[in-house]
């Protein structure tokens, strides 16, 4: 009889393997498609290294698909040697097209990661109808990708390009049909309509050979089929809520919700209503705009109030407004109003993200930042309208503009109505200082906001460390970032203005530089000492809990206290009489870690595709993955190689590292034995 973990152990264990190994199976025709669309696809015309590296990579994939279920490790390696053979079969074309070496690099270190991270543990024989059952959906899918990707992206009219996707599916029939003959004592309608489909497809899809797009369809109809069908293993299902299955997985929950809303955005501002000319966007175009609202960035490759209608002003605006508050905060609301209540999972993984230590005030706390936000931009709304009525706008065109720019400060997103930020308003401080305002209240969390009043009175001592943490920090950064700016630029971007004015632009910047991305003078024309000191500014960026990218103000306040402790021979963290615990280093290290990697990966890859000054594209990046949104005119010399890194690093730095944060508080730690310790040498 089997037992309550051994269901366990195939659910968070077994399925890996068993997609890998689906993955590896359809893949046996990658080899041939790959060397197609570098060469040809008429085999006659390859030379004899060709063939044969085509031959061994196929073969390692098909091996690799096989070994995986009964012995991992060697399968895993007999993989790897697949992923090699790629590599050799497009090495000839790697040192001539930047972009294919940067596509390839990704494909090969993603698939190595996910080789290693594989468990080592073959399944077992009990679970072989499961095992099975995600193989073949997991093939199906990677043939429906092979499929898609040649007839879009080849434009495939001739039979010889198809045939890595007739081999791919043909792996699929075998794999199908395998499963069909598993199940013949099972016989109902639904194993006989998958039997007759394969038949069916078989042999009218040989018959529209000439017509390669028709046939392909046609072959690939008892795939879905099957997938649509094809029902999960009793075993495999779990009775449950409709809504535990969607917050089952909150990192996966956070990356899909943005990424849905990235792509819903993209199709809004791709539509001719959307664009001032009344024409479509190019979609990589509406990609890119759609990317840096939901992840309140502000880079664009687009005049704002020059190519965007009101229709796409309005989806830009919707944009900020949710990816800035979080799809997850909204749903917390949501659901606490339908009376429901989330999973324990759920509820750590949002608490982490809107900063509340407190569970059980969860609800209260999300309630909270809707309030504060819909309240602040209300109020810096208002503020802005009177501006830009004194600078001589219509009462409607300062209301729109007064709405877009108080909701775009808060969330930290840095989109402005104006082709050049808010240069033009460098001389109102009415205009200045509200967006600064609102920005700092975005850039903290609610938890610090609403914890001002205590600090100033005597109930400070009820305010969380977090809280002060946040606050002290960004204070620091603040003045000291005034002040390096008000010194340096005095008499360079600050000339011209009275003293007055250059205080106040010079607090503007320090505000804007760590986080939001409006700028009230030319940041191209800054020395690149005071550039370098942005770049610092923004891979900080605000505080957890908030609207605000960059590590956060609290990872780089354990990370520092961590390293004064240490030289002076100190272990433990102490701060405002209480002790940070070890495992909040850790986290603070490995945020720090994983964002000074992204950084590094996006510069190389820039670097390799992009003939852009090295300065222009560290602070391009630098300030992609902070979610800042300055630039010092690297983002219109983007082609489109590095238009798809540069979204990569938005959406990377607004959920990498909180998907990251959320994993981290996801899962705890197994007990392990104590080793004994060795000193280790390392500085």
């Amino acid at each position: 009889m089997e037992t309550e973990n051994s269901e366990y152990d195939f659910r968070n264990q077994g399925r890996s393997p068993a997609k890998l190994s689906g993955v590896l199976l359809a893949g046996f025709a990658v080899p041939y498609l790959i060397s197609g669309i570098l060469n040809t696809f008429i085999v006659a015309h390859w030379n004899t290294y060709t063939i044969i590296t085509v031959a061994l990579t196929s073969l390692f994939f098909l091996l690799s698909g096989c070994l995986v279920p009964k012995s991992p490790v060697l399968g895993r390696v007999v993989g790897i040697a697949g992923l090699a053979g790629v590599v050799a079969l497009s090495i000839g074309h790697l040192l001539i097209s930047p972009g294919l070496s940067l596509a390839l690099a990704i494909v090969v270190v993603g698939s190595i990661a996910h080789f290693v991270s594989a468990t080592t543990k073959p399944a077992p024989i009990q679970h072989d109808a499961d095992f099975v059952y995600f193989r073949v959906r997991s093939a199906i899918l990677t043939t429906i990708g092979i499929g898609l990707f040649s007839v879009m992206f080849l434009a495939c009219c001739y039979l010889a390009s198809l045939i890595p996707v007739l081999i791919s599916t043909a792996v699929v029939y075998l794999l199908i049909l395998h499963s069909l003959i598993r199940k013949s004592g099972e016989r109902n309608g639904r194993w006989y309509f998958l039997v007759i489909s394969l038949v069916v497809a078989s042999i009218t899809g040989s018959f529209f050979l000439s017509f390669p797009v028709v046939a392909l369809s046609i072959f690939q109809v008892p795939l879905f089929a099957y997938f649509l069908l094809e029902r999960v293993p009793a075993r495999m299902q779990i009775s449950h809520s409709w809504w535990e299955p969607v917050f089952e997985r909150p990192g996966r929950l956070l990356i899909g919700t943005f990424a849905v809303l990235c792509f819903v955005g993209a199709i809004l501002l791709n539509l001719p209503a959307a664009s001032a000319h009344n024409e479509e966007i190019h979609i990589l175009d509406a990609v890119f705009t759609a990317v840096s609202a939901v992840c309140v960035t502000g880079l664009i490759v687009l005049d704002t109030p020059h190519d965007f209608s009101l229709f796409g002003q309005v989806i830009i605006l919707i944009l900020i407004q949710i990816g800035g508050l979080g799809i997850m905060t909204f749903s917390t609301a949501a659901i606490r109003a339908l009376g429901k209540r989330m999973g324990v999972r759920y509820e750590a993984a949002v608490a982490s993200l809107i900063s509340q230590q407190d569970r059980s005030k969860l609800y209260s706390a999300a309630k909270t930042i809707i309030l504060l936000t819909f309240l602040s931009e209300f109020v810096g709304a208002l503020l802005l309208a009177i501006g830009f009525l004194v600078e001589g706008d219509t009462v409607l065109q300062a209301v729109w503009r007064g709405l877009f720019t108080s909701v775009s400060a808060f969330c930290n997103a840095g989109f402005a109505l104006q082709s050049d930020s808010l240069i033009p308003y460098n001389t109102n401080p009415l205009i200045l200082q509200t967006v600064s305002v609102l920005i700092i209240l975005g850039g903290l969390s609610p938890v610090a906001v609403v914890a001002i009043p205590a600090l100033v009175s005597r109930h400070r001592h009820q305010v969380s460390v977090q809280a002060k943490l946040a606050l002290v920090v960004s204070l620091i950064l603040l003045v000291a970032g005034f002040f390096f700016f008000f010194m340096v630029e005095y008499a360079n971007t600050l000339s011209g203005l009275p003293l007055l004015q250059k205080i106040g632009n010079a607090w503007f910047q320090s505000v804007t530089l760590r986080t939001a991305g409006f700028n009230s003078i030319d940041i191209a024309k800054t020395y690149p000492a005071t550039q370098f000191i942005m770049m610092i500014w923004m891979f900080i960026g605000g505080s957890p809990g908030g609207t605000a990218g960059g590590i956060k103000t609290t990872t780089i306040a354990v990370v520092l206290l961590a390293a004064i402790n240490a030289a002076r021979g100190r272990s433990a963290i102490n701060i405002f009489r209480k002790r940070i615990p070890l495992q909040t280093l850790y986290k603070a290290l490995a945020i720090t870690t994983l964002g000074s990697l992204g950084v590094i990966a996006g510069i190389i890859a820039m670097q390799v595709t992009q003939p852009i000054p090295a300065h222009a594209i560290v602070f391009e990046v630098l300030s992609a993955t902070g979610t800042v949104g300055l630039t010092v005119g690297a983002t219109s010399q983007l082609d489109g190689i590095g238009k798809i890194i540069i979204i990569a690093c938005m959406f990377v730095g607004r959920v990498g590292t909180l998907t990251f944060f959320v994993f981290l508080t996801d899962r705890v730690s197994p007990k392990v034995l104590k080793r004994p310790e060795e000193e280790v040498d390392v500085g």
